[in-house]
């Protein structure tokens, strides 16, 4: 089957990788101009070994994972190259600075007319499902956003995101984060925080980044905001769908 995902996000990288294992074809549609920036997903693991089964020793090492009390922590975009390269590799087709216009049924599936900063004319693409990734993350440059019919596409689940606020910080500030739901410090000297209500707490000498994305997880099951739950989630909805 021919399959589009919506939103270049970390699970619709694992969705991708794993509907191309059953041989399928798969497509990604993403507004922005690359892969994995800005972060919308803590950098946070908790089983090693499910963990390196996804990269190489060659990346592992790169990655320079740290142990945290709560998981162990790593740069999130630089698994999303990771994972986006291995993606492409496999034959992944992703359209970056891409938005899906309209979605018209055809016989099996839908015409997909596509247009993109990259393009000067519109394409289309006949697929046989479409899957929605776009309530994840954050806004997009000016506030772009695919235009399909909602009937055409399918929920990657129905479980209920909420919306998380995120922080990069030096690690000697971090220990003055109030409320931090995560706090997962990173072998390059910083510290990824994480709140479930927007922060009003600033470090005195400022945010490395700040970010904000619509995500799984709750006060009462932050093992939701894993690597480890999210390849759990792809990998039960691949079964689903096809």
């Amino acid at each position: 089957m021919n399959i589009g995902l919506l939103g270049g996000t970390l699970e619709s990288l694992l969705l991708a990788i794993e509907l191309r294992k059953k041989k399928h074809q798969v497509f990604l549609f993403e507004i922005d101009a690359e892969l994995g920036m800005p972060v919308h997903y803590p950098g946070r693991v908790i089983d090693l070994d499910g963990f390196e089964n996804w990269f190489s020793k060659e990346q592992r090492k790169f990655l320079t994972l740290q142990e945290n009390e709560q998981g162990w922590a790593f740069r999130m975009e630089w698994v999303m190259k990771f994972l986006a390269h291995q993606a492409t590799a496999k034959g992944v087709r992703c359209f970056l600075r891409t938005r899906v216009v309209d979605t018209v049924p055809t016989p099996g599936g839908f015409n997909v007319q596509l247009t993109g900063g990259e393009r000067s004319f519109p394409t289309n693409l006949v697929l046989n499902r479409i899957v929605d990734f776009t309530e994840f993350g954050g806004p997009k440059p000016g506030d772009l956003k695919h235009h399909v019919n909602r009937e055409h596409v399918l929920e990657y689940t129905s479980k209920p995101l909420r919306r998380w606020f995120g922080a990069l910080v030096l690690q000697a500030d971090a220990a003055d984060a109030p409320n931090a739901a995560l706090e997962l410090h990173r072998s390059d000297g910083l510290a990824e925080v994480w709140w479930p209500e927007k922060p009003t707490w600033a470090p005195e000498r400022g945010f490395v980044e700040a970010y904000e994305a619509n995500l799984f997880g709750s006060l009462d099951s932050l093992e939701d905001l894993t690597f480890d739950a999210a390849v759990v989630r792809a990998r039960r909805f691949s079964a689903k769908l096809v």
